[in-house]
């Protein structure tokens, strides 16, 4: 009996030994923070693929027609700074969801350095069990504005 009860307890342990974790998707506010955070501080041209990575859609569509000389010129070491990002309301419905997020931010660009907050709604879409931005646009009574650095 105490051979029996040594045996099984090796086999958990083994058992236990073999079991491998498995990592839950990012929830879709979680990519859309990401993407944020990651092009408001570009360091590298490199940047310009992992920002890539996290897209599908339009949005992939437009960094990747963004060519590397470019996106070095207008977005790596730009000096505007996240104050606060804050999301507004997540709505998901199956493969598809909606992240409405605002977004305060330093501007130092120009003559005088500005505060602006922005607000945009994402449009996501799950693919392998995993979000990735597929359209972004101004929400509420922000525009969106073409100037240098990533658009928030």
């Amino acid at each position: 009996m105490k051979h029996l009860i040594k045996a099984l307890a090796v086999l958990t342990v083994c058992v236990g030994c073999t079991r491998q974790t498995v990592q839950a998707p990012a929830r879709p506010e979680a990519v859309v923070q990401a993407f944020v955070e990651m092009s408001s501080d570009v360091k590298d041209a490199a940047t310009r693929d992992k920002l890539a990575s996290l897209c599908q859609g339009r949005i992939r569509k437009a960094i990747d027609a963004i060519s590397p000389d470019a996106f070095a010129i207008s977005y790596v070491n730009q000096p505007i700074k996240i104050k606060e990002f804050k999301i507004i309301d997540t709505a998901i419905d199956g493969n598809l969801a909606r992240v409405h997020y605002q977004i305060q931010i330093e501007n130092p660009n120009g003559q005088d350095v500005t505060e602006e907050i922005n607000e945009r709604e994402v449009e996501m879409l799950r693919v392998d069990n995993q979000w990735y931005l597929e359209a972004i646009r101004p929400k509420g009574s922000d525009q969106i504005a073409f100037t240098r650095g990533m658009i928030f």
